[in-house]
C-alpha cells in the first residue's frame, strides 16, 4: 500500500481553507457594509419625512400639524409612526407607542393596535413651539432581507467550501496517484529492476514531460552501468585465462622444486596469492551477474526454510570447532521465489562473516521468521552475534565492494556486497544495526504460498 503524501493534502488543504476564510471574509464585508446601507437608507427616509412635517408645524402651526398626523395615520399603509407630545410628555398627536425618548436617533420596540411589539428606527425633533416630534420607520423588513442575504451566503459558502473540498480532494488524488507511480518505479529501479520505466500518458502533461525526461535518464543510466558492467566482465575473463595459465607454471615448477625448500615455499605461497586472485575475479564475475538482473527470469519458489535449515547444520561443527555457538530459530513452511543458490549464497556469507569476526565464545544467532501483512507477505532473515559488530557510521560503506571492516579478518571485502545484490534481485532490502553487543544483519524478502517446487 502506497504512503500516504501528507504534503500534497497540506498544500490542497491549506488552499481550501485560504479560499473559505477569504470568501468568509468577503461575505462579512458585504454583510456589514449591507447593514450600514440599509440602515442610512432608512434614516434618509425618516429625515425627509420629519422636515415634511415640520415645514408643516412652521407654516400652520400645532393644528396643521396634528391634522397632517392623523390624516397620514388614517391610511393605514404609512410605513412610519408618529407621535407629537409636549415638552412635559402629554401626547398631542400621533398613534406610536413607544416610551418617552429623548432628542436624536434611537432603535426602539413599538407595539402597534394588536399589541405585537416590532423593531423600529425613530427620531426625535424639537419644534419651534417646544413640541417633540418622534417618527420611527419599522424595521422589520430591512431585518428580514439581511437575515435571508446571511442565509443565502452561508448556503453559498458552505457550497463553495464543498466544492473547493472535492476539488481539491480530486486535485490531490491525480497529484499522489502520478507520484506514487513515479514512487513505485524508483523503488523498483532501487531493488535492482533496472528496466522499470515510467508510464507515460497520451495527455502530454507536465508530468508526461517529467516521466519521459527521468526514463531518457534511466535509459542512459542504464547503458553506462552495463557497458561498465560488461567491460568488468570482460576484464575479468580476459585476465583470468593467463592467470590460470600462470598457475599451471607455479604448479609444474612447485614440483621440480622438491619439497621442504625454500623455493618451494615461495612458489607455494605464490600460487596461494594467484588462487586469492582467482577468488576475486570470481566474487567479482557473481556480483556482475547478479545485478545485471538477467537471473530473475529464472526464479521459482524455494523452500527457504528447509535450505537455511540445512546450511545450519553444515556450520554447526564449524561453529563448535571454533568454540562459537550457533543457534537457530527457524519458521517452519517459509517459501520465497528466487534462486535457490544465491538465497543459499546469502546465508552462507554473513555465516563466513560471523565466524571470521567473532571472537571465541560468540553467540550466534539465525532467525528465520514470516512477517508484512496479508497484502504484502514478507519474510525476514537476520544473523545476529555478539562480536564487536560494526560502527554505525561505517555500516552503510560496509555493504559496498572493496570495503573490509576488520584487517585482520582477509578476503576482499565483497562478501557483503555479494549479499546486498542477491537481496536487491529478489526484491529484498538489507539492513545492519546493532546487536548490543555485536552485529544484527536484517533482510526482508517478499514472501509467497508454501508450494515450493525446490529444496
Amino acid at each position: 500500500m502506497p504512503e500516504r503524501a501528507h504534503t500534497v493534502r497540506q498544500i490542497t488543504l491549506f488552499f481550501t481553507a485560504g479560499f473559505a476564510l477569504v470568501t468568509l471574509l468577503l461575505g462579512a464585508g458585504a454583510y456589514l457594509l449591507g447593514a450600514d446601507v440599509v440602515r442610512e437608507q432608512l434614516d434618509a427616509q425618516i429625515v425627509a419625512e420629519t422636515r415634511a412635517l415640520r415645514t408643516v408645524a412652521e407654516e400652520g402651526g400645532r393644528p396643521a400639524l396634528v391634522d397632517a398626523l392623523r390624516r397620514r395615520d388614517d391610511r393605514g399603509v404609512n410605513s412610519f409612526g408618529y407621535l407629537l407630545t409636549t415638552a412635559d410628555g402629554r401626547t398631542l398627536g400621533g398613534e406610536l407607542v413607544t416610551e418617552p425618548l429623548a432628542e436624536g436617533w434611537h432603535d426602539i420596540r413599538f407595539r402597534d393596535p394588536d399589541g405585537e411589539g416590532h423593531p423600529a428606527r425613530s427620531l426625535v425633533t424639537r419644534l419651534p413651539g417646544g413640541e417633540r416630534l418622534t417618527i420611527a420607520m419599522e424595521s422589520d423588513l430591512p431585518v428580514q432581507l439581511r437575515n435571508r442575504l446571511l442565509f443565502l451566503f452561508a448556503l453559498g459558502l458552505a457550497l463553495l467550501v464543498a466544492i473547493a473540498v472535492a476539488a481539491s480532494a480530486l486535485f490531490g488524488r491525480t497529484i499522489i496517484g502520478r507520484l506514487n507511480t513515479i514512487n513505485r518505479i524508483a523503488t523498483a529501479i532501487s531493488r535492482g529492476q533496472l528496466d522499470a520505466r515510467i508510464p507515460v500518458s497520451r495527455q502530454n502533461d507536465e508530468f508526461d514531460k517529467l516521466a519521459a525526461t527521468l526514463n531518457d535518464m534511466l535509459d542512459r543510466n542504464a547503458a553506462h552501468i552495463v557497458n561498465l558492467r560488461r567491460v568488468s566482465s570482460d576484464v575479468a575473463h580476459e585476465l583470468r585465462t593467463p592467470i590460470m595459465r600462470l598457475r599451471l607454471r607455479m604448479e609444474q615448477s612447485l614440483a621440480d622444486a622438491g619439497e621442504g625448500t625454500a623455493e618451494a615455499a615461495a612458489i607455494e605461497r605464490s600460487i596461494a596469492d594467484i588462487d586469492s586472485i582467482l577468488s576475486l575475479f570470481a566474487a567479482l564475475l557473481r556480483i556482475a551477474e547478479v545485478e545485471a538482473g538477467g537471473l530473475r527470469a529464472y526464479f521459482r519458489p524455494v523452500a527457504l526454510t528447509a535450505t537455511v535449515e540445512a546450511l545450519a547444520e553444515s556450520y554447526a561443527l564449524a561453529a563448535e570447532d571454533g568454540r562459537r555457538t550457533l543457534v537457530t530459530r527457524l519458521e517452519p513452511g517459509i517459501t520465497v521465489n528466487g534462486d535457490r543458490d544465491l538465497l543459499a549464497q546469502i546465508v552462507v556469507n554473513l555465516l563466513e562473516n560471523a565466524l571470521r569476526y567473532t571472537p571465541p565464545g560468540a553467540r550466534i544467532t539465525l532467525s528465520l521468521a514470516a512477517g508484512g501483512t496479508a497484502s504484502a507477505p514478507m519474510v525476514e532473515l537476520t544473523i545476529a552475534d555478539d562480536g564487536p559488530g560494526i560502527p554505525a557510521a561505517d555500516r552503510a560503506r560496509a555493504l559496498q565492494p572493496f570495503e573490509r571492516m576488520s584487517s585482520g579478518g582477509g578476503g576482499h571485502g565483497l562478501g557483503l556486497s555479494l549479499v546486498a545484490a542477491i537481496v536487491a534481485s529478489h526484491g529484498g532490502t538489507i539492513e545492519l544495526a546493532d546487536n548490543t553487543p555485536g552485529l544484527l544483519v536484517r533482510i526482508i524478502l517478499p514472501r509467497v504460498p508454501a508450494t515450493p517446487t525446490d529444496s
